[in-house]
């Protein structure tokens, strides 16, 4: 991970309100007994439906026995036989807000109709399961929901779950209204969504995921494409997305999204960004160099910004910070300064980070440090992060390094 990447993340780790010392997964053997029984329930799915959806050249055969029920307004509504009480259901999105906020979103829609299809009230809801993982490159993000409804008189309790991911050009996610069957519920989502990646090109030089967790707890990824376009320059597009819990019973989210161009050399030639944080846009910047000046142009919640930078020299961008890692890790220098642009923490400012070489541990060899903030980390000699902590409080946030694939070095 660069670590333009990694101040953007912990930043934004920070500025989110939440309480990793909540205890909000329950350890199974704290439920009754039928309820540990259904969560343990299995079934192998054998049948398989081919799905065709011509808008993202996607002609694939997915677990299960699907069924397309609605597709308009740019979304797609499968629903899938697995053999189960309830069938899974599938989305697809192109206008969506990110598999964080949009995966909570769906969930909040599907409890309406729990309470439809029982005809009761939810009477309570607990966060039951986070997680994250992988379909091939692609991350996805799993948010499951334990919840009781009752008509006054009779009381019932289930389990929602939800996984989404989002490939190149749209959004998947899916749910399941039932306790148990986990496995073949995310061997339909992975075959689902392995539907939409097998139809891309690839056309990446370097790629890499990372798995975000706080107290020991999986929250989120961090995802970073670099690749060449015609004119040589480095196209970096970078995917964050987080869930955290504020207590037992709900969740913060955070989805950002950035483009940047980069030269060769990995000096920043422009770059755009949004975030949004539970449902709302936070922000959303570009930058670019235009008669001898840094051009800043956006809003912030919901106010409009123009500015120009003091700063008019040279940005370090997310492919150049792979570059001066091995530029310092090579040197007999044991720390160097950069001056970068981070919308997150400060759009209308150039920031100094520094990095330095650690030589006294064995889990970390290089800080990156941007005022009080600092981050250590482990990186091996092509400049890629392999693991990193970062302690405040009573927060510990951990980064693993998922999958990467090729090197950030231009072919």
């Amino acid at each position: 991970m660069s670590f333009l990447r990694v101040v953007l993340v912990i930043f934004s780790l920070l500025t989110l309100n939440f309480s990793v010392t909540a205890k909000i997964l329950v350890e199974l053997n704290e439920f009754p007994e039928w309820f540990q029984e259904a969560a343990a329930r299995t079934i192998e799915v054998k049948s398989e439906t081919l799905i065709e959806i011509e808008n993202f050249n996607v002609k694939s055969k997915i677990k299960g026995k699907a069924e397309l029920s609605s597709a308009e307004d740019g979304v797609w509504y499968y629903i899938i036989d697995i053999g189960t009480s309830s069938p899974v259901e599938c989305y697809v999105f192109t206008t969506f807000d990110g598999p964080a906020n949009s995966l909570h979103a769906i969930v909040e829609h599907s409890l309406g109709g729990v309470e439809r299809l029982n005809d009761k009230k939810l009477a309570s809801r607990f966060n039951y399961a986070l997680d994250v993982g992988l379909v091939d490159d692609t991350p996805y993000m799993a948010l499951d929901t334990l919840y009781n409804l009752t008509d006054g008189k009779e009381t019932v309790a289930g389990v929602l779950k939800g996984l989404s991911a989002r490939t190149n050009n749209s959004l998947q996610i899916c749910i399941h209204n039932e306790i148990g069957y986990e496995e073949a519920f995310t061997g339909v989502f992975e075959s689902f969504v392995g539907a939409f990646i097998s139809s891309e090109s690839n056309p990446e030089f370097f790629e890499v995921v990372y798995k975000l967790e706080a107290n020991d707890m999986p929250i989120g990824y961090s995802l970073e494409k670099y690749s060449l376009d015609e004119d040589g320059d480095v196209y970096v597009q970078t995917q964050d997305a987080m869930i955290m819990p504020v207590d037992s019973q709900s969740v913060s989210r955070s989805d950002s999204v950035s483009t940047e161009y980069s030269q060769p050399d990995g000096s920043l030639i422009n770059a755009d960004t949004y975030s949004i944080e539970n449902s709302v846009l936070s922000s959303q910047f570009s930058i670019q160099y235009i008669d001898e000046a840094w051009q800043v142009e956006g809003q912030l919640q919901g106010k409009e910004l123009s500015q120009t930078l003091e700063y008019s020299d040279w940005l370090l961008s997310s492919f150049g910070s792979y570059l001066e890692t091995v530029i310092l890790q090579e040197s007999k220098d044991t720390s160097a300064q950069y001056s970068i642009w981070v919308s997150e923490i400060n759009p209308t400012a150039a920031m100094t980070l520094e990095l330095s070489k650690l030589s006294d541990r064995e889990d970390a060899n290089i800080r990156v440090a941007m005022g009080p903030l600092k981050i250590d980390f482990l990186a091996d000699s092509n400049g890629i992060f392999q693991e990193g902590s970062f302690g405040q409080g009573p927060m510990k946030m951990n980064m693993g390094l998922m999958y990467v694939k090729g090197l950030p070095k231009i072919p």
